[in-house]
């Protein structure tokens, strides 16, 4: 797996966490949706560390 573009952009008095998450020609289902379930498993962790 690749690693996709990330970018934390300021936003009043918190951030926003952005990903881009590109389907790359060849790439079947199966990998463009483990890709998608890993990014979305590294955003919740994210913001369980950053709330607690």
């Amino acid at each position: 797996m690749s690693s996709p573009p990330m970018r934390v952009l300021a936003h009043d008095a918190s951030s926003h966490a952005v990903i881009a998450l590109f389907r790359l020609p060849g790439m079947d289902d199966a990998l463009f949706q483990a890709e998608a379930s890993q990014i979305l498993s590294d955003l919740l962790e994210l913001r369980r560390r950053l709330e607690s």
